[in-house]
């Protein structure tokens, strides 16, 4: 794997989860327009992305669940393989996919070194993948 070359470029990893390539540089986020009850609290600041990271690009699907954890949703939800894997809202159970997913790239050599699988919220000084 390497840095993406342009924005919005993708990439699938080896169970089939999609990311894009969100490059480092600076942006305004926010909107102009905060008088109206959904912007008001979404003034413009200016972000900078000092290194650029792979984000997934869609929710963690129940398939792509259990094949790095093994684990289908609880029972009451809809189920499908292409359904968003419910009940990984809790962050330790998100964070050991993340961990499991890591361990499963690197033994298939396919996840470079530098480079990890985590939460997009986390603070990071690495290369990330993120979902």
């Amino acid at each position: 794997m390497r840095e993406g070359k342009s924005p919005g470029e993708g990439y699938i990893n080896s169970i089939g989860m999609t990311f894009r390539w969100c490059p480092p540089g600076s942006y305004a986020m926010g909107s102009d327009k905060t008088g109206t009850p959904a912007t008001r609290d979404r003034a413009p600041v200016q972000v900078t992305l000092s290194q650029g990271f792979w984000m997934g690009e869609y929710e963690v699907t129940q398939r792509e669940y259990y094949a790095v954890r093994r684990k289908n949703p609880p029972r009451g939800f809809s189920e499908g393989g292409h359904f968003p894997y419910w009940g990984a809202s809790e962050y330790k159970s998100v964070t050991e996919f993340c961990k499991a997913l890591n361990e499963k790239e690197r033994k298939a050599g396919v996840l470079p070194d530098g480079w990890e699988y985590e939460l997009p919220l986390r603070r990071w000084t690495r290369r990330r993948w993120r979902w």
